[in-house]
């Protein structure tokens, strides 16, 4: 019994002297963290457009080339007239127009002819249509701004 009486004074007296070290906790704004991984230091990257800034467009003998282009907002879209006939750059609500005097009873001179370029720069997000005014739905294009 008496080895038994001193293993347990020896486990208090250490207890004892543990306790009063502080071992047991550390004041939590000494409190060491872990490392963080790799994954928490990095910042989630904010969503960005992956749409071009520019784009061109063909305008050839009755369409556009391509028909429909993507850009981001406040990006621009120049057309280029590769074709012979005459033709416009005509938004179906009014919002650009390459030749505003472009028609049949006019005369062709208004339009845009072989070798004309015309560009527009598109700030506000949206689907926009646009049509020829002398081949209308037959001739038509879209451009996309994200």
């Amino acid at each position: 019994m008496r080895n038994r009486g001193g293993l347990v004074a020896t486990l208090t007296a250490a207890a004892l002297l543990f306790a009063a070290c502080g071992g047991g906790s550390t004041p939590k704004a000494q409190r060491s963290s872990p490392s963080p991984t790799a994954s928490e230091t990095t910042s989630p990257s904010p969503t960005t457009s992956t749409a071009p800034s520019s784009a061109d467009v063909a305008i050839v003998d009755n369409s556009y080339d391509p028909a429909e282009v993507t850009i981001a907002a406040g990006g621009t879209v120049v057309w280029s007239h590769a074709g012979t006939a005459a033709h416009s750059v005509t938004a179906k609500d009014g919002s650009f127009d390459s030749s505003p005097q472009c028609n049949t009873s006019t005369g062709l001179s208004h339009c845009l002819m072989t070798g004309a370029t015309y560009s527009h720069l598109f700030n506000t997000p949206g689907r926009f249509e646009y049509q020829c005014r002398i081949h209308g739905p037959l001739m038509a294009g879209v451009v996309v701004v994200t």
